[in-house]
């Protein structure tokens, strides 16, 4: 067989394989939008919660892999215990998300290793983020880790987006850090799939504080029907989720992972507006 043959055959052979993959995929996306309707018919209303700022403390990090709900765990690239933590959350049954650093406003000395500055170019950020994504194995998803400079920018969120549309199977969710997020217009019109957050449960480290906004969680869902809220590895935090957790289901509330979130909320009325909140489908 000539090299011409020969090359022809792998072409064909790769072409093949993105066909199997891309069904695979799509039959994946189709089941679980099944189960989010059937999720939805089986109770009031649906939340979907992630916990921030994992893989440095292994102490907490397992302790919101214990909850006694399928939480989903946003964990921060390049961290000591990244690997391990996103392998034993989805043996847990634990969704997972990259929690990609970006450039905020102000105290950017936080961001940690792997942080996206509105300074990059395509490709140095398109590196940058496919290094991050090969370092949470098993993340279904990106959400930012602080970011409210490079949330605000245009060209930065296109050339994000553009490098997220490039791994086809993840999807964007918008931690709203600040009120003028171009993150859905851009998600848009990189065809990723693209959520937001409803509530940050902790961003006041207090008991009452925290409760008050797992309430507002909880009324937002009822309301709407479904709502994502956002939180950190915070022993406060842990404590409520630890004891409020087991109480929902008899409410009528049901806790999912982001996954099941995401696809039942392209179905809805309100998510169908959203051009940027499509159905998760990883098809080439």
């Amino acid at each position: 067989m000539n090299s011409s043959t020969g090359a022809e055959s792998v072409l064909a052979d790769g072409r093949v394989l993105r066909h199997l993959v891309a069904a695979v995929f799509r039959v994946w996306a189709m089941i679980a939008m099944a189960c989010a309707c059937n999720v939805a018919s089986a109770s009031d209303a649906i939340v979907a919660i992630v916990i921030d700022d994992l893989g440095n403390r292994p102490e907490l990090d397992n302790r919101i892999v214990a909850l006694p709900a399928p939480v989903t765990v946003a964990i921060l690239p390049f961290t000591p215990g990244a690997r391990q933590l996103s392998l034993h959350a989805r043996q847990q049954g634990k969704e997972v998300l990259l929690h990609l650093p970006m450039e905020a406003h102000h105290d950017n000395h936080l961001l940690g290793a792997g942080a996206l500055h509105r300074s990059m170019d395509d490709q140095l950020l398109g590196s940058h983020v496919a290094e991050a994504i090969a370092s949470v194995p098993n993340a279904i998803g990106i959400n930012n880790h602080m970011g409210s400079a490079f949330s605000e920018d245009p060209s930065a969120m296109r050339s994000l987006m553009q490098a997220i549309h490039r791994h086809r199977s993840l999807f964007y969710l918008d931690s709203r850090t600040t009120g003028g997020s171009v993150a859905r217009q851009a998600a848009a019109a990189a065809h990723v799939p693209y959520l937001e957050r409803d509530v940050f449960l902790d961003d006041v480290d207090e008991p009452a504080a925290i409760a008050a906004e797992f309430d507002h969680l909880v009324r937002i869902a009822r309301q709407r029907g479904y709502a994502l809220a956002i939180g950190h590895p915070y022993p406060t935090t842990l404590a409520l989720l630890e004891r409020r957790l087991p109480t929902l289901a008899e409410q009528g509330i049901k806790v999912v992972g982001i996954f099941s979130y995401m696809n039942y909320v392209a179905v809805q009325p309100s998510g169908a507006a959203n051009p940027a909140t499509t159905l998760l489908d990883t098809a080439p």
